[in-house]
């Protein structure tokens, strides 16, 4: 809705690139991002706990999630995958690890 009150010119307003992609590309529209009006870049992060069950719904979608990740991680914009935390599980005998230090706890038993 909004970006189609901009598209009738009834005023501007801050979308994300992928919404307006199009209308930069063919010069319809002009990105005013500058020096006093700096554009960004924001992170969508999926979380969930741990520590109750979830069901069959749930537990498709973070599958779904957990195969597809690699690529979206490629195909967002803002900072490379290298710089993604791994996630954060809970152990049974102390405090959240990393899976690499659960892997790493693993290996040494």
């Amino acid at each position: 809705m909004k970006k189609e009150i901009i598209l009738q010119g009834m005023g501007w307003g801050h979308l994300p690139e992928f919404v307006v992609r199009r209308e930069l590309r063919q010069k319809r529209w002009l990105a005013i991002a500058g020096k006093h009006l700096p554009g960004g870049v924001s992170s969508i992060v999926a979380a969930r706990r741990h520590d109750l069950p979830h069901g069959p719904i749930a537990a498709r979608l973070w599958r779904h999630i957990g195969e597809q990740a690699a690529q979206l991680r490629r195909s967002a914009p803002g900072p490379p995958a290298s710089l993604f935390k791994p996630p954060v599980r809970q152990s049974a005998s102390g405090p959240p690890r990393s899976r690499q230090a659960a892997a790493d706890a693993a290996d040494a038993r």
